[in-house]
């Protein structure tokens, strides 16, 4: 056998073994990590806010008036994020707005459960989903549904309610928060622990989620904090104590 043959055979055991054992760590990670989350079950968490359970995470509805609703994220599966409307009574048709946090998979891959819906990307999460930027080695976000974009401290009137996008990079560049009525709905940039937020997991740039996590400490009037994958929290006093200058 010609030796360059032989040196390309080398090369492929030493990548197959090295993207072998990536996967398997990977698979290890992502199962260590769903068993962190701490969803909560469908259902009316406040007046006027509904949590809808997902496959590995939680989307959340606000009543806009009239029987619409925006939708903050839009979960993984499809089916669960239809059979959630089903127990809240409430119909896809019936969202007009969903405003996605960020563009990971779990968070955006049942936006067709809303059909009528405007669905609002941040405007520095584009380069997650054109190309630009990978989301991990040999990973990259998929969004094929239509969208506009908003910027860091634009506010977007939806019926009865004024939402207000913040700009919270970190888990990834374009990551953001929104606020409304009182209700913070924070996608993946913070995990509850007993009770105090902290930098949540697979985060792109821990120390700029850090940032963030400071950003949203200095809000004023907050009630309620809502999660992707950890719940809420209606003490965010509490929860941003480590935050707080």
């Amino acid at each position: 056998m010609p030796k360059w043959i032989q040196g390309l055979l080398i090369i492929g055991l030493a990548l197959i073994v090295v993207l072998g054992g990536y996967i398997g760590v990977s698979e290890i990670k992502t199962r260590t990590l769903f068993a962190s989350f701490t969803l909560m079950d469908t259902s009316e968490t406040v007046g006027g806010v509904y949590v809808l359970r997902n496959e590995i995470c939680n989307l959340f509805l606000m009543n806009s008036g009239e029987n619409q609703y925006i939708a903050f994220d839009a979960g993984q599966n499809l089916q669960d994020t239809q059979e959630a409307l089903k127990v809240l009574g409430i119909q896809g048709e019936d969202i007009v707005t969903v405003f996605l946090t960020h563009s990971d998979y779990d968070h955006v891959g049942a936006v067709d459960a809303f059909p009528n819906a405007t669905v609002y990307m941040p405007q520095s999460e584009v380069q997650m989903i054109d190309g630009s930027t990978n989301r991990a080695p040999f990973q990259k976000n998929v969004f094929t549904r239509s969208y506009q974009t908003v910027q860091d401290n634009e506010v977007i009137s939806v019926g009865n309610l004024t939402i207000t996008c913040i700009a919270t990079p970190g888990h990834t560049p374009g990551s953001s928060s929104f606020f409304a009525d009182g209700c913070l709905f924070v996608g993946d940039n913070l995990k509850l622990e007993d009770g105090k937020a902290i930098t949540a997991h697979s985060n792109m740039d821990t120390a700029l989620q850090t940032e963030s996590l400071r950003k949203l400490a200095s809000l004023n009037d907050v009630k309620y904090i809502f999660t992707g994958h950890y719940g809420f929290s209606d003490d965010p006093a509490t929860a941003f104590s480590s935050f707080i200058p």
